[in-house]
């Protein structure tokens, strides 16, 4: 495959195979699930991320750490391993990933990861960390072929992944300019992107229908929600919002960089440093991000409030909603919500009615 452009979409990661690497930026997306887990573990405190070309290169990984090190977590199929944690973000949470490697096998969301392994930078990318991801291409990258890389399902188009494309491309546009030099495939992702909800589209497609079926309904409306204020607008550079996936020397050997941007949350610039006036600790950081997490949830679950339309934020047990709602109703519920949730000691509320 010949790319003519600056910025192209991959529809699946088979189409890999036909195009040269080297010196070009992927972007790998698999919404539902491995990249919004992968994001998510690491804003949960995991200390770094192994995606893991299969179960074998997982054990194998898991092998030289010792145990309690390290969560080994994934699936095969749509079903967990034996033996390993739930490969879905809000149940790895619920397991317990604070200091520790996770070590990650999926079909297809590290099966593209590695097969990105020759590009000079590869990113993990979604919904949930777009404005951050985005922010690093332009800033690091805005000379290079960026490649948005769908994961897709054993050779087959995933919708979810090609709408977070869309997403990233619009952000693309939207600090690049209309005139940026897009593909066909990243405008047509683009325009899907503009005409649907990311609620509906993940969890109306085929996936997300199947994982519905399988009761993780609520771990799609998770992933849903498109990017919170970037922390650079906090005043927070790139490089403390990067973090590099800690290789094993075997899947060095294939590696040159890979690095993942995790949720841009405004606290996010926090980890691992000493706790302070406008600082939290990193115990603190991890109590906010599961409050942060199960407020979200709790949002995600109730018909009466749309949780895509509320961005949520915790600092020192401080909850804060924003975001333009489609009722007052809406709203007063919201903020019930976060108010009877487990931890939090007040909710400040930014919301406005559309």
């Amino acid at each position: 495959m010949i790319l003519g452009h600056k910025i192209h979409v991959l529809t699946k990661k088979e189409e890999l195979d036909t195009v040269r690497l080297a010196d070009k930026v992927a972007v790998v997306l698999d919404v539902l699930f491995a990249t919004s887990t992968m994001v998510t573990a690491l804003a949960h405190g995991a200390s770094a991320v192994v995606p893991a070309l299969d179960e074998a290169a997982a054990r194998a990984a898991a092998a030289g750490h010792a145990p309690g090190s390290f969560v080994m977590a994934g699936e095969l199929y749509a079903e967990t391993i034996e033996g390993f944690a739930p490969p879905t973000p809000l149940a790895l949470v619920e397991h317990g990933l604070a200091g520790r490697k996770l070590i990650y096998s999926t079909t297809n969301g590290t099966v593209a990861m590695n097969a990105c392994a020759a590009a000079a930078d590869v990113y993990c990318g979604a919904l949930l960390n777009g404005r951050a991801l985005v922010e690093r291409l332009v800033t690091a990258h805005r000379d290079r072929t960026v490649l948005l890389v769908c994961a897709g399902s054993m050779n087959n188009f995933n919708l979810e992944d090609f709408y977070g494309a869309g997403y990233l491309v619009d952000l693309l546009a939207g600090r690049l300019g209309e005139r940026a030099d897009f593909s066909d495939a990243a405008r047509v992702a683009r325009a899907l992107y503009l005409h649907g909800d990311p609620g509906a589209s993940l969890l109306g497609c085929r996936v997300g229908k199947l994982m519905a079926e399988r009761g993780l309904e609520h771990e799609g409306r998770f992933a849903a929600p498109l990017s919170t204020p970037a922390p650079f607008e906090a005043g927070v550079t790139p490089e403390r919002v990067l973090f590099t996936f800690s290789l094993e020397k075997s899947i060095m050997k294939q590696f040159k960089r890979l690095s993942a941007f995790f949720l841009a949350i405004a606290f996010v610039s926090v980890l691992g440093c000493a706790g302070s006036a406008t600082q939290e600790s990193t115990g603190e950081y991890v109590t906010d991000s599961w409050i942060t997490t199960k407020v979200k949830a709790a949002l995600a679950e109730d018909s009466q409030v749309k949780a895509t339309e509320v961005n949520v934020e915790t600092f020192k047990g401080v909850v804060q909603l924003s975001g333009f709602v489609s009722s007052a109703a809406a709203m007063s519920q919201a903020v019930r919500i976060a108010r009877d949730t487990k931890g939090v000691t007040s909710v400040k509320n930014d919301m406005h009615v559309k």
